[in-house]
């Protein structure tokens, strides 16, 4: 069985909102998500490196809320747990967490890059 990376239902829900004639507002809008992610992780792991607890929960709760906007069921799970463990002044285990989260980024980005292109085909 395959894993749900992106729940489809967030996506229908933001094209929905996006102008018929203009799909690269969509397209734009995930493309931002992937290349912020991107640099929300390093900036995490790199938080964690440093044991910045401070950057690890303000980083984490961003990439959490950009997560849930678009679908990212997975995402939104781990960059919570990773908020929480700082918020608890701990760093214990988040090597592990950003392991998980940078994995299942390499996925969700896969599948976002298969969104844009149907979106540019509309």
């Amino acid at each position: 069985m395959e894993t749900l990376r992106i729940d489809p239902k967030k996506i229908e829900e933001l094209k929905e909102l996006v102008d018929e004639d203009d799909p690269d507002f969509l397209i734009g809008l995930l493309e931002d998500y992937m290349d912020n992610s991107e640099e929300n992780l390093k900036a995490i792991r790199y938080a964690i490196q440093a044991k910045d607890t401070v950057t690890v929960v303000t980083t984490a709760h961003s990439l959490k809320g950009a997560s849930s906007n678009i679908g990212a069921v997975n995402m939104t799970e781990l960059s919570g747990q990773l908020e929480h463990l700082g918020r608890g002044q701990t760093l214990e285990g988040a090597v592990e967490l950003i392991d998980q989260l940078e994995g299942e980024f390499v996925e969700v980005k896969c599948e976002l890059e298969k969104e844009t292109a149907r979106a540019g085909k509309v």
